[in-house]
């Protein structure tokens, strides 16, 4: 009987054995598949760190687009205050030649009333001492 033991074991032992096997293949399957997927999710997160450092950089690219269009509306604004103010100081000039063309006009204004009242006078005098045609042959008749 301990040949049909020996049979019974055997075949038992070769059962372990193949499913061992089996395991050990399956596991092996299994490592393989583990590994492929690994080496998926690195190739993933390789690829997710590219999208992250171009999305920064199109995110700084966008901030300075920004910036470059708010310096533009500032420059613009700028210009458009020099503008202004240069015509600002164009008539505030043109008003200043106009005031002291006026000084000057009224200093000579102001020795003309003085001038004409004194040829006024004068003419009265040289006006006066003459005889009117008709007081003359009142006091001569």
């Amino acid at each position: 009987m301990q040949r049909g033991a020996d049979v019974d074991t055997t075949a038992e032992v070769r059962k372990l054995k193949d499913k061992i096997h089996e395991m050990v293949a399956k596991h092996n399957s299994l490592r393989h598949q583990c590994e492929a997927k690994e080496r998926a999710l690195a190739e993933l997160q390789n690829a997710l760190r590219v999208v992250e450092v171009e999305e920064a950089a199109a995110d700084a690219e966008s901030g300075a687009q920004q910036a470059m269009a708010h310096i533009r509306g500032l420059e613009n604004q700028l210009d458009k205050a020099t503008i202004k103010s240069q015509e600002a100081q164009h008539i505030g000039r043109t008003y200043k030649m106009i005031i002291e063309k006026m000084r000057q006009h009224r200093q000579g204004f102001d020795g003309q009333p003085t001038a004409l009242e004194q040829a006024i006078e004068g003419r009265k005098r040289e006006v006066c001492p003459l005889p009117i045609p008709g007081q003359i042959h009142i006091h001569t008749l």
